[in-house]
């Protein structure tokens, strides 16, 4: 079933990348596709947390990291706002290397659940 609307935000300032906003024509299905950059700068300024951050073991340098860059996908409600536990854990997630590569990917992902 296709997509009932598609709203891409504007492009934000560092980690984020892109932000779609998905409604299904079902009642209640909403999806919010964000891809992000974990970088060094971000870890060590603790701007960004959760996530791909989860990861990193500790005691591990945040200057041995590389950035990275994730697309997720989480159910929300009709205004984008991502509620509870079960809603805090994405229902899809794929990383990438390099920017450009995220902002093709993200592109992919956002056609695939919107035709969905």
């Amino acid at each position: 079933m296709r997509a009932r609307w598609v709203f891409d935000y504007p492009p934000r300032e560092a980690p984020g990348v892109a932000v779609t906003h998905i409604a299904k024509w079902f009642p209640g299905r909403y999806y919010k596709i964000l891809t992000v950059c974990l970088s060094k700068e971000s870890v060590i300024s603790g701007e960004y947390v959760g996530g791909p951050l989860a990861e990193m073991s500790p005691g591990r340098d945040p200057q041995s990291i590389k950035d990275r860059f994730w697309t997720q996908v989480y159910k929300c409600d009709k205004d984008g706002v991502i509620h509870g536990m079960h809603s805090a854990v994405p229902i899809f997630q794929q990383e990438y290397s390099e920017r450009a590569q995220a902002v093709v990917g993200h592109k992919s992902v956002v056609e695939t659940f919107a035709a969905k």
